[in-house]
């Protein structure tokens, strides 16, 4: 599954195949109409959101296979 922003929609895309080839064309599903901006932040380990992950700043093989806490997702 993929969200995606394209113009103004805001759409979720979805494969009908678990092992999906790279011609395999997605499903289109409309989830919200208008949607004029959109911004990721991203909550580290310390409690402090990230505007990119992996942060900038991030270096060594834990750091940067390490998840973010949460995701805000703004519309």
């Amino acid at each position: 599954m993929r969200w995606q922003l394209s113009g103004e929609q805001w759409q979720r895309r979805y494969w009908r195949v678990l092992d999906r080839a790279q011609d395999s064309t997605p499903q289109i599903q409309q989830a919200l109409d208008g949607v004029e901006s959109l911004s990721l932040r991203y909550l580290d380990k310390d409690g402090q959101w990230q505007p990119d992950w992996p942060p900038a700043n991030a270096s060594g093989d834990g750091l940067l296979t390490e998840l973010p806490r949460a995701v805000e997702l703004r519309l």
